[in-house]
């Protein structure tokens, strides 16, 4: 199960585009496969005239004029709405919650709402829900909101950052497992230091954990799992258990890094970190590391002589400039919690398991370095002879996907359904 949120409250002043930014996050999210629900406001403008507002339902795109000079209906301030609007927008966001959706966003909280009124009853009943809800509200209705609702919300600025920050670093995982295809399996090797998984367009490797450790243990479906689809076998990356985690993330991995993907080369460890003071973390110990990150702090499980233990990711990530995690941290399930100590650092995740999906720069993880497998006949034959990253490069390539050189796949021509301006 996801973890749940504590309700997330934009609070913004007059003339900023909060709509904006919900309603563009609300259009990233269902284009990654998550489904959202609930209203947002659209400014409409004559020329340079503002002339009122629609609500739109998010889920269907359905547009209904809230305001206009000529409408009649609930005074507030110098607009009345339309009970009607209200009524709708009530509808679609009860419809979310409901239908169970990922996300519910209510745009907004104001002076109805703080009388227990306009959407105020729907909120709350999200609220009750469990399901994520996200709101706005200006800061002066702040005190309003912690009358009328009892959790405690999240004060976010209505910034993507904020807004990405909140939803949190836990949930990529599923979102990478929703958009794998469902296809067939092509085979499964699980190896002494790999596991890999073919399908018709790739194949991918994750790290193989050692058994007994953090739960890792066989299942009794072993010796069947290649029967299943690349989508079922993707849902195991939601597994407690690391032997279930590390199919399922190179699962992923066969559906992301395709061998028709290209992108410039690299091992996410020689690039230079563009003059940023601080100190650098490197989660794991890479080969030749003090001549391509020289200085950098070096945290291990089984440390070295001239590495950290594990339990100091605390102490030293919190602060740092630059981040560089073995991909393995998707296996023993603490890359979440990475990401989360790293708040401001450059973050890359490297290695042969990392998941080339352009869809990560938005949790948090600015460079993707991993490995498309060209020749899986030879990559297979090492991963079940035990081989190593070094014996799997003669069969494949490295591939560096970078937040600032890249541009999103996402194709935003949905927000012109629901554009908004400021309000």
């Amino acid at each position: 199960m996801l973890p749940s949120l504590r309700p997330g409250l934009i609070l913004y002043k007059p003339g900023s585009d909060k709509s904006a930014a919900l309603a563009r996050f609300a259009v990233d999210l269902m284009q990654r496969g998550w489904k959202v629900g609930g209203v947002v406001l659209d400014t409409v403008f004559e020329g340079e005239e503002r002339i009122g507002f629609d609500l739109v339902e998010l889920d269907t795109n359905e547009r209904v004029p809230l305001s206009r000079r000529t409408t009649t209906g609930i005074q507030v301030g110098e607009w009345q709405l339309d009970e009607i609007a209200i009524e709708l927008g009530a509808r679609a966001i009860a419809r979310a919650r409901e239908r169970g959706f990922d996300l519910i966003v209510i745009d907004k909280f104001g002076p109805l709402e703080g009388r227990g009124l306009g959407f105020m009853r729907e909120i709350e009943r999200a609220l009750e829900s469990g399901i994520p809800t996200l709101a706005a509200a200006r800061a002066e209705f702040l005190e309003d909101w912690d009358l009328r609702v009892p959790q405690r919300a999240e004060l976010l600025r209505p910034e993507s950052s904020d807004l990405w920050r909140w939803w949190g670093p836990d949930r990529m995982m599923e979102e990478l497992a929703r958009a794998v295809p469902d296809v067939p399996c092509a085979g499964i090797t699980v190896g002494f230091n790999w596991t890999m998984v073919e399908g018709p367009d790739g194949s991918g490797l994750a790290t193989t954990p050692n058994k007994g450790s953090g739960g890792c243990r066989t299942i009794a479906e072993t010796g069947s799992l290649a029967q299943r689809s690349l989508a079922e076998l993707a849902r195991m990356a939601l597994s407690v258990n690391p032997y279930e985690r590390a199919i399922g993330i190179a699962a992923i991995n066969a559906a992301t890094n395709r061998r028709d993907m290209i992108g410039p080369s690299g091992d996410g460890l020689s690039t230079d970190p563009d003059g940023q003071n601080g100190h650098t973390v490197i989660i794991g110990r890479f080969p030749q590391l003090e001549e391509k990150v020289p200085g950098a702090i070096v945290l291990e499980r089984n440390p070295g002589p001239d590495d950290l233990p594990a339990e100091a990711a605390r102490l030293v990530i919190p602060g740092c400039s630059r981040l560089i995690v073995t991909a393995s941290a998707l296996v023993n399930g603490t890359l979440p919690s990475l990401l989360e100590m790293a708040e401001g650092a450059e973050v890359s995740l490297v290695g042969r398991g990392t998941p080339l999906a352009q869809g990560l720069h938005a949790y948090g993880i600015d460079r993707l370095a991993g490995f498309i497998v060209d020749k899986p006949d030879g990559a297979r034959a090492v991963v079940a002879e035990g081989g190593g990253a070094r014996q799997l490069k003669p069969f494949g390539r490295n591939v560096v996907l970078d937040a600032r050189q890249t541009q999103s796949t996402h194709d935003h021509s949905a927000l012109q359904a629901i554009r908004s301006t400021p309000s």
